[in-house]
């Protein structure tokens, strides 16, 4: 390990068709000052060669646990005392499945088994994949250990040429992340969901609804969660009309906590449709279906599909107040007048 401010980072690829943007992730990082050096999956070679690697890193990239004799080392091992940093990118359904579940098979789930340092994922894959329960419940399990940290996935064009989320992080996200875990070790707090989990909302699926995404953010800088339509059928919501669209989730909110419902600026610009009672709040004693109470105020009529994301989900703080009763308020400069403004000019 290092001790200045260039530091050591182990970049671990995997066989993602997003794997040759690791290239340019390699790049940004030496350009920062770092160390890197590669280690590559099997699949990652299907999508990128380890000579690319090898040339931008000026350093022997580790394609495998079994080397020439005159190499021989336990490289994984070498590796792990070596670096200051590991991030994996792109990070594939089944290697996160192997981080989650403890299998060190190849060179990267050995290393990175190896490895106590920070580390750092950055998914990527097809959206379905990244929505499927079994992924999001490695994520969730690998959340709650100590010095990992996530990056994306976000929206984007997948490989299927679908727009949806599973894309990778921009590269320039996932090169400022990195060097912040690198540069922060143990002191870093932030990760992809914007913190580790300071705030525990425990959220059961409706049944019948287990092909839904979970609430989740999009990005490392999102506020709010995104919910999902579960309707059983396309739902028409026509001009002027109000309808109740179930999420197919219910929440216990945390004592001290609301969830406000918000709506979604990309409905509300280009469908005029918009959550009535926005924010909405669900209780921190409330267990009933979380619903959304979409307002249709544009021209045309607005097809809500199932797994269509119809509002966000912000998790805030709330107060509880004492209300004491008294003959007069203290008079401010304001006092009576102003109702919609401050009724000063």
């Amino acid at each position: 390990m290092t001790t200045g401010a260039g530091k050591n980072i182990l970049l671990g690829v995997t066989g993602s068709i997003a794997a040759y943007k690791a290239a340019s992730v390699l790049r940004g990082l030496t350009a920062r000052g770092h160390n890197v050096r590669v280690v590559m999956s099997k699949g990652a070679q299907e999508f990128v060669t380890a000579t690319t690697f090898r040339a931008l890193s000026g350093r022997p990239v580790a394609a495998d646990l079994f080397i020439e004799e005159a190499q021989a080392s336990l490289v994984h091992v070498e590796l792990a005392e070596w670096a200051d940093a590991l991030a994996v990118v792109p990070a594939t359904a089944n290697i996160i499945g192997k981080f989650a579940s403890g299998i060190a098979d190849e060179v990267v789930s050995c290393t990175w088994m190896a490895c106590d340092c920070p580390k750092l994922i950055a998914p990527a894959m097809n959206d379905r994949m990244w929505a499927s329960p079994a992924v999001q419940e490695n994520c969730e399990k690998l959340k709650r250990l100590e010095k990992l940290y996530f990056v994306g996935p976000v929206e984007g064009r997948l490989a299927s040429e679908k727009v949806g989320v599973g894309a990778l992080a921009p590269v320039e996200e996932i090169v400022e992340k990195i060097h912040s875990v690198a540069q922060q070790g143990e002191q870093l707090t932030m990760c992809d969901d914007r913190r580790k989990t300071e705030v525990r909302v425990e959220v059961k699926r409706k049944a019948g609804c287990e092909d839904l995404p979970l609430p989740r953010y999009m990005s490392s800088g999102a506020s709010g969660m995104d919910l999902y339509a579960a309707v059983e059928g396309d739902m028409a919501l026509a001009p002027g009309e109000v309808k109740l669209i179930p999420t197919g989730i219910h929440v216990a909110v945390p004592s001290g906590f609301e969830a406000q419902i918000r709506p979604r600026s990309g409905l509300a610009l280009k469908s005029g449709v918009t959550v009535l009672n926005a924010p909405g709040t669900v209780d921190s004693d409330y267990r009933a279906e979380v619903g959304v109470i979409l307002a249709n105020f544009g021209p045309e009529p607005l097809m809500v599909k199932r797994r269509m994301r119809v509002a966000q989900m912000v998790i805030a703080r709330t107060e509880r107040a004492e209300l004491v009763e008294v003959e007069e308020l203290t008079e401010t400069e304001r006092q009576l007048g102003g109702f919609g403004s401050t009724g000063l000019h």
